[in-house]
């Protein structure tokens, strides 16, 4: 909590200039931008009529006609018509920067028809020596279009620019308010932050040991599952322990009676052996589900198929031989191979354990993939399990039903402990009819978890 409100601390008003500094530089270089395209638009409007109007085009075409011996008017009408092609077409591409489609076709055609009276007075006046009334009907031209449209275009252009500048001024000024509504709420939630903490501090003076057992927890999530487990079955393990601890006691005082006979004596003594077998199987299974259930995982990729593969040929050889198990195409996995061999054993051995009298075993193995992790079930055509114990079966010690099998009924606690302890869930498929199916997945690693559905 400390270091998050001293991060929060620096971090809120450090990201807040930043913003409104970065706000800043794009408001500078994008008004600069436009800004720039308005003077380029009216500094080339202006180049344009003066190519065009006096001085440029349309006076040196009229010289050229007034003057025709004197060929430096035409040569300077000419030049000017190339200035003014450049010049609209770089008036064109301003425009179309600025998102405009805009385009100036009455002012290009005027250049060029001056350019072809140009060339018509030259021929015709050395072919057939016109008069100048001859000439004027030949080069008689309206130029208010060109000039309309000039002064048009520069409107628009200019009047989009501004328009333009007026949106990103507006845009940064609701940024800038969001901005600082962002601010506010950091302000707050270091507010929030510090009210925590002092609370914090209140409760570590008055609760020391508590804080160590709250951060324990905090930072060893398989400490905590390990130490409910052990609670669990220590509840478990002592109840049943009750039993023969019990009968051990009743059945010692009644041999210790001098009056019994060797017979009754030898009978007591035998319910006493009885009854210390039951505990120390009971001890036995503890250990057991001790050593195996709450082991930390020591993760590494390898392939369940081979593991599987391997299991199977260290079933015993006493197997009836129409036993069938199938596992097709298993993925690679990231897991503790060690501890799936104990839960793909367990299961694989329940199957076996609980088959149906006269009928051959036949226990299917599958795969797939859903959202950020992989999938097994193992499913048996055995004798199944009532679905109202689909709980209580993953109970240490627990014996549902009419279960005579052999076993203290750690398997399925063992297997549920390994799952959980690899960040996965194991559950019975109630849903199946046709024997017990067995559900448990694995989360998979960041690396993979783009992996598609596998087909086993």
């Amino acid at each position: 909590m400390r270091n998050r409100f001293k991060i929060a601390l620096i971090a809120i008003p450090a990201l807040t200039l930043l913003v409104y500094l970065a706000l800043g530089i794009w408001q500078v270089r994008s008004l600069g931008d436009l800004r720039k395209d308005v003077r380029a638009t009216v500094d080339k409007t202006l180049q344009l009529e003066n190519a065009i109007g006096f001085g440029g085009l349309i006076h040196n075409f009229k010289n050229a006609l007034i003057r025709p011996d004197e060929p430096a008017y035409a040569q300077a009408t000419r030049k000017n018509a190339e200035q003014a092609r450049d010049l609209i077409s770089d008036l064109e591409a301003l425009a179309e920067k600025s998102g405009l489609a805009i385009r100036l076709p009455e002012t290009r055609q005027m250049v060029g028809e001056y350019e072809k009276r140009l060339d018509i007075i030259q021929e015709k006046r050395i072919d057939a020596g016109l008069s100048a009334s001859d000439v004027d009907e030949l080069v008689r031209y309206d130029d208010n279009p060109a000039l309309n449209e000039i002064l048009s275009f520069q409107v628009q252009v200019r009047n989009d620019l501004v328009e333009s500048i007026e949106q990103i001024e507006f845009i940064i000024l609701i940024m800038g308010i969001c901005v600082g509504l962002i601010a506010m709420g950091g302000c707050f939630i270091i507010f929030l932050l510090y009210e925590a903490e002092q609370k914090k501090v209140h409760r570590e003076r008055f609760a020391a040991q508590q804080k160590v057992l709250d951060r324990e927890r905090q930072h060893n999530a398989d400490l905590l599952r390990v130490n409910t487990a052990l609670r669990q079955f220590a509840g478990i393990a002592a109840h049943d322990l009750k039993a023969p601890t019990r009968q051990v006691r009743t059945f010692a005082e009644l041999a210790a009676d001098h009056s019994l006979g060797v017979d009754q004596r030898e009978t007591f003594l035998s319910a006493i052996m009885e009854s210390a077998d039951r505990m120390k199987r009971l001890v036995e299974s503890l250990l057991e589900f001790a050593k195996k259930g709450f082991q930390n995982p020591e993760q590494q990729h390898f392939n369940s198929a081979q593991l599987v593969e391997q299991i199977i040929s260290a079933l015993p050889d006493d197997l009836p031989k129409d036993t069938v198990i199938k596992y097709g195409n298993l993925p690679d996995i990231y897991a503790d191979p060690a501890l799936m061999e104990r839960v793909f054993t367990n299961l694989i051995s329940n199957a076996l354990k609980y088959k149906r009298e006269g009928e051959p075993a036949e226990i299917v193995i599958r795969s797939w993939y859903e959202t950020n992790r992989v999938m097994f079930s193992v499913t048996d055509n055995g004798r199944g399990v009532d679905p109202s114990h689909a709980e209580l079966i993953f109970q240490p010690l627990k014996r549902v039903g009419m279960d005579t099998a052999d076993g203290e009924g750690i398997g399925l606690s063992v297997v549920q402990s390994i799952i959980s302890a690899h960040g996965g869930k194991v559950y019975l498929d109630t849903s199946y009819k046709d024997g017990a199916r067995f559900v448990f997945s694995l989360p998979l690693p960041l690396e993979t978890e783009d992996t598609t559905r596998l087909s086993a």
